[in-house]
């Protein structure tokens, strides 16, 4: 049966709103089932013909495995290719011709890649050729310098290779085994090897000013690290702010941030400035300086690092001979016992736990205490005191 709204014996209905029951779905909006009608005010020829394998000429085949070509072929498993391939497993290129394209992409992201790895590969070069151009320490700071000037707001990192544990629980640990326990014969190794270590730092400019066991890191084989620079500041500088000069001279840096190191650490010196500091209600030294226009004044605010260093030195080996502090703090109006040690001029004899202890220790420890001592005391020279290489 045909007319100008040919109708097929397939029950078969077909417009450009085409539907496809085979899982599919065609953005050309169009339906297709088994039952397909073709709507498509679809007109036959005069010599149109339809039986069991219907044809259609309206640019239409139709038969049992209906294939239809207006740009679209269609049987049981309904293959399209108005820019679209269907199947039971449906595969589609109707709104994306991609596969070409992916190649493509693909090959410049393969490009890209090996120009990110050439890219990187020779950033890596130039970082290991940097790294061996500064092992020397001065162009090291050159180079330091030259960048902090770029960015003032900058921070230095500096990330070291994991290195033993520290020296509080090494001696800990070995202490609670009889037959490992730290020896005199082992703390005078440490404390000699550690003052060499702290003078070669001395040696680079710096100043610690956080000394303690917790920061001092030892491997098995006895070579010792500082650790924990955050409180570091320099040996030497040209300018102190509390003193006029000539811009010409080298002096022993002077702070006013009177919070160094731990609290039994921490030297006398600097506990006056931290209690003027409370007095007066001082959050700010800077701030605070900068209205005192009298130099002496200025003064009693700042305190010598290098002496605090050496000061730190002093009770690292107290604590490292005794597995204990002796006070609490060096802050006379707290603490008992050290306002009764600076009676007796900070003479460490005046301990009776002190009084086993070798005489060539106590006479190194006395130079470290008193500000006085600190003063005139070179560490280069303490190197070479006869009790390093005497029992006594």
């Amino acid at each position: 049966m045909s007319d100008n709204n040919h109708k097929s014996d397939h029950n078969h209905k077909s417009d450009n709103n085409h539907k496809s029951d085979n899982n599919h779905k065609s953005d050309h909006n169009h339906k297709s089932d088994h039952n397909h009608k073709s709507d498509h005010n679809h007109k036959s020829d005069s010599n149109h013909k339809s039986d069991s394998n219907h044809k259609i000429d309206s640019n239409h085949k139709s038969d049992s495995n209906h294939k239809s070509d207006h740009n679209h072929k269609s049987d049981h498993n309904h293959k399209s290719d108005h820019n679209h391939k269907s199947d039971n497993n449906h595969k589609s290129d109707h709104n994306h011709k991609s596969d070409h394209k992916k190649n493509n992409n693909n090959n410049k992201d393969n490009k890209n890649d090996d120009n990110d790895d050439s890219d990187a590969s020779d950033a890596v070069d130039e970082d290991i050729e940097i790294l061996e151009s500064y092992s020397d320490l001065n162009k090291f700071n050159e180079m330091l310098t030259e960048q902090l000037n770029k960015n003032k707001d900058g921070y230095v990192v500096l990330v070291t290779e994991l290195f033993g544990e520290d020296l509080f629980q090494y001696i800990n640990k070995r202490n609670e085994n009889e037959d490992t326990r730290v020896r005199d014969e082992d703390k005078k190794i440490i404390m000699f090897e550690f003052l060499k270590l702290l003078i070669k730092l001395h040696n680079a400019g710096l100043v610690h000013l956080d000394i303690s066991p917790e920061n001092i890191l030892i491997e098995n084989n006895g070579e010792l690290r500082l650790c924990d620079l955050a409180k570091c500041a320099p040996m030497y500088t040209h300018n102190l702010r509390h003193i006029k000069g000539n811009g010409n001279d080298l002096y022993s840096f002077q702070s006013c941030q009177p919070c160094v190191g731990k609290i039994p650490c921490i030297p006398k010196e600097c506990w006056d400035i931290i209690r003027e500091h409370i007095k007066l209600k001082i959050d700010n030294p800077f701030e605070h300086l900068s209205t005192i226009t009298d130099q002496e004044e200025r003064k009693k605010y700042y305190f010598d690092v290098h002496c605090v260093d050496k000061y730190m030195l002093g009770i690292f080996y107290i604590w490292i001979w005794n597995l204990n502090y002796i006070w609490k703090r060096a802050d006379p109006p707290n603490d008992r016992t050290f306002n009764n040690f600076l009676k007796y001029n900070l003479n460490i004899n005046v301990f009776q736990l002190a009084q086993q202890w070798p005489k060539g220790f106590k006479d190194i420890i006395n130079k470290l205490l008193s500000l006085e001592s600190r003063m005139k005391t070179d560490l280069n020279e303490l190197t070479e005191h006869p009790w390093w290489i005497n029992e006594d």
